[in-house]
């Protein structure tokens, strides 16, 4: 290939306009669900899954912590941060796998700090209500 076709090429290939969306970019905002207690844990399970944090955090959001603890019944939501933690309980609550949820991408290697810190502050609000303060 000479210069001029790969130069030619290259600029074709600069100037062509994508509709690829980075799983980062959030549009169309559309597709959030709407808050229902019976659907919350699979639709954040389902938005983090696509790498939609930006979303999951707008839906998490729209969503009661106290109405989804009373929804429960038992249990509390757990982060992953140095180690797996009940966010507004521990201490003096430990993380039990077959009794609280583990909210999907959180972790101590934070994927969005948008989603990290919202998770984070929505969980300290679900467990405290569950306590009772």
């Amino acid at each position: 290939m000479n210069r001029v076709h790969l130069i030619l090429l290259l600029v074709t290939l600069g100037c062509s306009k994508t509709t690829e969306i980075s799983p980062f970019d959030d549009r169309p905002t559309s597709t959030i669900p709407e808050f229902a207690t019976s659907t919350f844990r699979s639709d954040v399970s389902e938005l983090i899954a696509q790498n939609r944090y930006i979303a999951a955090v707008n839906y998490i959001k729209t969503a009661d912590p106290s109405v989804l603890a009373d929804y429960d019944k038992v249990g509390f939501l757990a982060v992953g941060e140095d180690l797996i933690v009940l966010p507004g309980v521990y201490p003096g609550h430990d993380y039990v796998r077959d009794r609280d949820w583990f909210i999907p991408g959180t972790s101590d290697s934070v994927e969005n700090d948008a989603w990290q810190n919202t998770a984070t502050e929505f969980a300290a609000r679900y467990n405290r209500h569950r306590i009772g303060k």
